[in-house]
């Protein structure tokens, strides 16, 4: 009798170009977000969020407040889905496999009909790929099998963490992933204040880690070690 219950492999190899695809796009949704949302500290105004469609934004602000919008890769639709709080709504099909360059041609064009503009570095963050998104055409690659997979490997970490997160009673982050290395992670804060870190430390790293505090993530791996794996 087959256990319901085994999590997907998710074999690093077999699906590089899809994990990179997929994390560049959430590499332009994050740098989307970071320009239009509301400063929070530890860069938790950044992060995207797994949810029962995929992965988001969830919502940000607009127009003053008024209005609000989300930005979400849709597992089920395979798209990028443009909602607004008005019910306009803009859908990025990725069924004929767009590259990322034509991917962020048509992202900055549905923000810009929604009314927005962000100005923010046209380049990924501390990846291999080191050309602005909108040249980016080798990375076209979506294997939905590897993307389902990875959605559902996520989404059953994003449970457990939320669980565990609960049973804290002081400052928590969300549960969310980071772009930058693509975990998903939750941490915990004693309270107590860490005395300021120093060049070269980037501002990421200074504001980050202002506070004393103790992480636990998941991710797929990357070029060092080549599998999933759990991080404290």
């Amino acid at each position: 009798m087959k256990n319901s219950n085994v999590l997907p492999d998710l074999p690093f190899n077999e699906w590089a170009n899809t994990r990179l695809t997929l994390h560049l796009i959430f590499q332009i949704m994050g740098k989307a977000r970071l320009k239009l949302t509301p400063r929070k500290n530890h860069w938790w105004f950044i992060t995207i969020y797994v949810t029962p469609r995929g992965f988001s934004t969830y919502s940000i602000p607009a127009n003053h407040g008024l209005e609000s919008f989300e930005m979400e890769f849709n597992v089920f639709k395979k798209a990028v889905i443009f909602t607004k709080s008005t019910g306009e709504e803009i859908i990025i099909s990725l069924l004929e496999s767009p590259s990322v360059a034509k991917i962020y041609n048509q992202f900055m064009l549905a923000l810009k009909k929604f009314g927005h503009k962000p100005e923010f570095v046209e380049k990924p963050f501390d990846l291999e790929v080191t050309k602005p998104f909108k040249e980016i055409t080798e990375y076209h690659h979506y294997d939905w099998n590897y993307i389902k997979r990875f959605w559902d490997v996520m989404r059953w970490n994003n449970n457990v963490f939320n669980e565990f997160s609960g049973r804290f009673y002081g400052k928590t982050c969300p549960v969310h992933i980071y772009w930058h290395h693509l975990d998903l992670t939750v941490t915990r804060f004693s309270g107590k204040k860490l005395p300021p870190q120093e060049n070269p430390a980037r501002i990421l790293e200074k504001d980050t880690y202002s506070h004393e505090q103790i992480s636990f993530g998941f991710w797929v791996g990357d070029n060092n070690i080549r599998e999933p794996m759990y991080y404290s």
